[in-house]
C-alpha cells in the first residue's frame, strides 16, 4: 500500500478472511468500499458501538483488538488497506500492531512482527495535529509504504487514537476508489478510534507489565543461579586454599628431603669398596656409617608418611571439587524439568555445596528430618534458593558472632500434602522494620550484597506453587526461613502471547 496517488485502479473484495504469513484470521464477508462521497451516518455507529464494548473488553491482545476495530470500520465503510500503529511518547516510537493490505485480491496481514520505528512525518502530524481525509490525487512523500508497494491509495483517512488530550497511536484506513470517504465518514472514524483507545491503553499496559514481569523473573532468576555459581566458586575457593597448602607443603618437604644425604653415603661405600668391611669395623668414619644409614631410612621413612598424608588431602580436595562442579552440572541440566526425588537428598546436597564455607567458619550444622519425604520438584529452583538460604544464615552467624554458631535445617511434611523445608540460625537476627522488606528485590543489608537471591528465591517458589517466608525475633535473636512447596507440581499460568509492539 503506497501513500501516493494516481489513477484510481478498482479491485473488488473476493475474500472474508485477512491472510497471514503465520496464519489467517477471520473476518465478515467484506462490505464493497461505496463510491459515494459519505457512505454511513451517525445512527449506524451507535449501534456498533453498542455491540463493540463487549467485544473490546473480552479481547486479550492488541491483534485481536485491532481485528475487532478492523471487522468495524470494514462494515460501516469497507477499505482496501487497514493499519493501526501504537506511540510511546517515552521513546518517540511508534508499535504497528496490524498492517493488512489487499494483494492479488485477497485482505494479508503485512504486519511487520516487534518492528519498532520513529513516527514518520504523516503519522507525526496525525498525532501533533489531529484527523485528516486524503483525496487529492500527487504523491505523499512524508508517508511509509506497507504490502502492495506497487499501487497507490486514493482515499486515506488518519486518525489519531486519544486518552484525553494525549495521543497514544494513530488508525487509518485506504480505498483505491478516489473519493471513497468524506469529512462526515472521518468524524466518525475518529470517534470510533476514541471509543476503542481505552482498550487499546488498557490491553498495552497489561502487556508492557506482563514483559517487564517475565523480564524480571528472567533476571531474578539468573541472579538466584549466580546466587548458586558464586557459593559454587567461593567454596572451589575455599578448597583451592587447601590445595595450594598442601602442594606448597610436598614442594617444601621435597625441597629440604634427606633423600639427597643418601647418595653421599652411596658415594662413601662406593669409595671403600674393596675394604668395606675393614672400613666399616675400624675406620671412625667407617664405623657411624650403618647408625647414619639407619637414621636416614627412619627420616626418609617419615617424609614418605608426610608427603602421602598431604598428597591424599590434595587428592581428597579436587575429589571435592570435582563433586562440586558435577553437581552444580547436574543441577543445570535439568533446570526446568521437575523430578521425583527424596527432599532430604535435596538439602544434603545443599549442605555439601556449603560445606567449605561451614567447616572454616565453625559452623554445627543440625538436622532435623523427618522420615523418607518423596516429591516431584525442581530440583534447580529448590536447590538454588537452599544454596542462598545456608550462605545467608552463615553471613548471619558471622555478624552476630554467638558462642557457637549454629544452622539447624527441618524437614517435615503437612497434612495439606505440602513440605517445609526450613533453615534457622543463631546469627544476628533481622529488625522488624527489615523483616517487612527482606524478599523486595534490590533491598540487602550486606555491605557487598545485591538483593536479589531472596527476591529470587521468593519468585522460584511461587512459581512452584509454594512460598518462602521468614521469621526472626528482632537483633541478636536469630533468623528462620521456611521454604513451602508442593510435593506435587502445579499448573502454571499460562502466560498470554507477547504483542507486536
Amino acid at each position: 500500500m503506497l501513500s501516493a496517488f494516481s489513477l484510481p485502479q478498482i479491485i473488488p473484495m473476493k475474500e472474508s478472511m485477512i491472510e497471514s504469513k503465520n496464519g489467517t484470521a477471520t473476518l465478515p464477508k467484506p462490505v464493497p468500499v461505496a463510491l459515494g462521497p459519505c457512505s454511513r451516518k451517525n445512527e449506524e455507529l451507535s449501534l456498533v458501538l453498542s455491540k463493540l464494548g463487549q467485544e473490546l473488553f473480552n479481547a486479550s491482545t492488541l491483534e485481536s483488538a485491532s481485528h475487532i476495530i478492523a471487522r468495524v470500520a470494514d462494515e460501516l465503510w469497507g477499505w482496501d488497506a487497514f493499519s493501526l500503529y501504537l506511540y510511546a511518547p517515552e521513546t518517540d516510537a511508534v508499535y504497528p500492531v496490524l498492517e493488512c493490505d489487499m494483494i492479488d485480491g485477497h485482505r494479508t496481514n503485512v504486519t511487520s512482527p516487534r518492528l519498532i520505528d520513529k513516527p514518520s512525518k504523516t503519522t507525526r502530524r496525525v498525532l501533533e495535529k489531529g484527523a485528516e481525509l486524503t483525496l487529492k490525487e500527487g504523491m505523499d512523500p512524508d508517508s511509509k509504504p506497507y504490502g502492495d508497494k506497487s499501487r497507490p491509495s486514493l482515499s486515506i483517512m488518519r486518525v489519531p487514537l486519544r486518552m484525553g488530550d494525549k495521543s497514544t497511536g494513530t488508525l487509518a484506513i485506504h480505498s483505491y476508489i478516489p473519493q471513497a470517504y468524506c469529512h462526515k465518514d472521518l468524524n466518525i472514524l475518529q470517534n470510533l478510534s476514541d471509543y476503542c483507545s481505552g482498550a487499546f491503553e488498557r490491553i498495552w499496559s497489561e502487556e508492557r507489565l506482563r514483559t517487564l514481569h517475565r523480564q524480571l523473573l528472567a533476571t531474578s532468576r539468573q541472579a538466584g543461579m549466580a546466587e548458586v555459581a558464586t557459593s559454587v566458586l567461593h567454596n572451589v575457593g575455599n578448597v583451592l586454599n587447601s590445595v595450594n597448602i598442601s602442594a606448597t607443603l610436598i614442594g617444601e618437604k621435597v625441597r629440604k628431603s634427606k633423600a639427597a644425604n643418601l647418595s653421599k653415603a652411596v658415594a662413601l661405600m662406593q669409595a671403600h669398596q674393596g675394604d668395606l668391611g675393614e672400613y666399616i669395623t675400624n675406620d671412625p668414619k667407617g664405623r657411624e656409617l650403618p647408625g647414619y644409614l639407619s637414621s636416614l631410612a627412619t627420616r626418609l621413612a617419615e617424609e614418605q608418611t608426610q608427603i602421602l598424608q598431604e598428597i591424599a588431602t590434595l587428592t581428597r580436595d579436587i575429589g571435592h571439587i570435582k563433586e562440586i562442579v558435577v553437581m552444580q552440572q547436574s543441577y543445570a541440566r535439568v533446570s526446568g524439568m521437575p523430578e521425583e526425588l527424596d527432599v532430604h537428598d535435596l538439602v544434603e546436597d545443599a549442605i555439601r555445596m556449603n560445606a567449605e564455607s561451614t567447616t572454616r567458619h565453625n559452623v554445627k550444622v543440625v538436622r532435623d528430618y523427618s522420615g523418607a519425604l518423596p516429591a516431584t520438584v525442581d530440583k534447580h529452583k529448590v536447590l538454588q534458593t537452599l544454596v542462598n538460604l545456608i550462605r545467608n544464615a552463615i553471613d548471619a552467624l558471622d555478624a552476630g558472632a554467638p558462642p557457637e554458631k549454629t544452622i539447624t535445617l527441618r524437614v517435615a511434611a503437612n497434612p495439606q500434602n505440602r513440605v517445609h523445608i526450613s533453615v534457622s540460625d543463631n546469627g544476628v537476627g533481622i529488625p522488624p522494620e527489615n523483616l517487612v522488606r527482606i524478599f523486595e528485590h534490590g533491598f540487602t543489608t550486606r555491605k557487598n550484597g545485591h538483593g536479589f537471591g531472596l527476591h529470587s528465591g521468593a519468585l522460584s517458589a511461587q512459581e512452584m506453587g509454594g512460598s518462602l517466608k521468614a521469621h526472626s525475633e528482632g537483633r541478636g535473636k536469630g533468623a528462620t526461613f521456611v521454604l513451602e512447596i508442593p510435593r506435587q507440581p502445579t499448573a502454571s499460568p499460562a502466560h498470554p502471547p507477547a504483542s507486536n509492539n
